[in-house]
């Protein structure tokens, strides 16, 4: 589809459209589909494509009825024609096309990796420091130290969380790579395919000027783990990592990563779970953006995005139990990832749990 079809202005003004950063608009609208309904076809019923795909009036307009004697009329200057179709149709309905109809339908899952890409602000690389609980003392590197990867990995805040046999099942798929100094293990904005663990060597971290870290660079050394935010969130990679020195790189493909150290973690509470944690201590976390969270929310769940959880992660309390309401998507389980590995009790939802406490 040419690209002057598209009314660029008029999709930056669309709920939550308007919160994907610009420069990731026309990847967006590559996967988006526009198509121009004859007047009085129906554009969406109730449990339909709503449920999986956005719908926006992009030109001309749309009668939403509810039934026979409930209709109206929505164009384009109409303040509800700026969120998407799929929100009318709460009580039921269906929406027809009305004349010079132009609909503009987009994956919700699609969105939501958008959202996450949007909003990913950081390239998260892990030094023994990072993680609050171990003692400097105990995880310091001496110039034969990165013989003993296994021991400093162990240590991290990643493994503290998995369980012995799992530890043995990661060592056995992960797959050693031999590198040389020089080589390029990944570039900034590809997709994320493997996570990594350094065995021997050196590594540099090198961010961009226009990023968080201003163009700094970090060294890594033996033991140290990366990409695995890339893996959980589906976002693209926000630094380049380049052998600082002759290594040995373990790797861990996306499928594999996911089955052995992501799904473990992501447990989702049971109703009858949620009842056995004390109401005192139930936390519900929303991490979308505040303005998705203005626009609707579960009840009682508090707004924490995730840039928010990344910066005050040592705020969180060790006597809470946090549970990310439903809807988050990608970014839920970032923020579960992320508040576990720094030692709090964090579970998703169910779906169609109704939330009756709060902090």
């Amino acid at each position: 589809m040419s690209e002057q079809i598209w009314d660029k202005k008029r999709i930056a003004s669309l709920y939550p459209l308007n919160l994907i950063a610009q420069h990731l608009l026309d990847r967006l609208l590559a996967q988006a589909s526009l198509v121009h309904p004859k007047p009085g076809r129906s554009v969406i019923k109730r449990g339909e494509a709503a449920a999986s795909h956005y719908h926006y009036l992009l030109a001309g307009e749309v009668e939403y009825r509810l039934s026979f004697e409930q209709r109206q009329t929505i164009d384009t200057k109409a303040s509800a024609s700026l969120n998407p179709l799929d929100e009318l149709l709460q009580q039921g309905g269906s929406v027809k096309a009305g004349p010079e109809c132009s609909i503009l339908t987009l994956e919700r899952g699609t969105v939501e990796q958008f959202l996450s890409w949007s909003e990913s602000q950081a390239f998260r690389v892990v030094h023994m420091d990072d993680d609050p609980i171990v003692e400097l003392s105990d995880v310091a590197i001496d110039d034969n130290y990165e013989d003993d990867w296994s021991e400093v990995f162990l240590k991290s805040p990643l493994a503290a969380h998995i369980p012995a046999a799992t530890l043995m099942q990661l060592f056995s798929a992960i797959e050693d790579v031999e590198l040389q100094q020089g080589e390029v293990v990944i570039k900034e904005h590809s997709s994320g395919d493997y996570f990594y663990l350094l065995k021997k060597g050196v590594a540099q971290v090198l961010t961009s000027a226009r990023g968080p870290f201003e163009g700094a660079s970090f060294e890594l050394t033996a033991g140290s783990y990366f990409g695995d935010e890339a893996l959980v969130a589906d976002t693209p990679r926000n630094a380049t990592v380049v052998m600082a020195s002759d290594g040995v790189l373990g790797r861990l493909a996306k499928e594999q990563f996911e089955q052995i150290i992501l799904q473990p973690l992501m447990h989702r509470l049971s109703e009858q779970e949620l009842q056995q944690i004390p109401e005192p201590q139930r936390c519900y976390l929303d991490v979308r953006l505040a303005a998705e969270y203005k626009h609707g929310h579960y009840p009682k769940a508090q707004n924490f995005p995730i840039a928010y959880i990344r910066k005050h992660l040592a705020t969180f309390s060790t006597n809470n139990t946090y549970i990310i309401a439903p809807g988050c998507g990608k970014r839920g389980e970032l923020a579960l990832y992320l508040l576990k590995q720094a030692g709090y009790k964090v579970f998703l939802m169910e779906e169609l749990q109704s939330l009756d406490s709060s902090c």
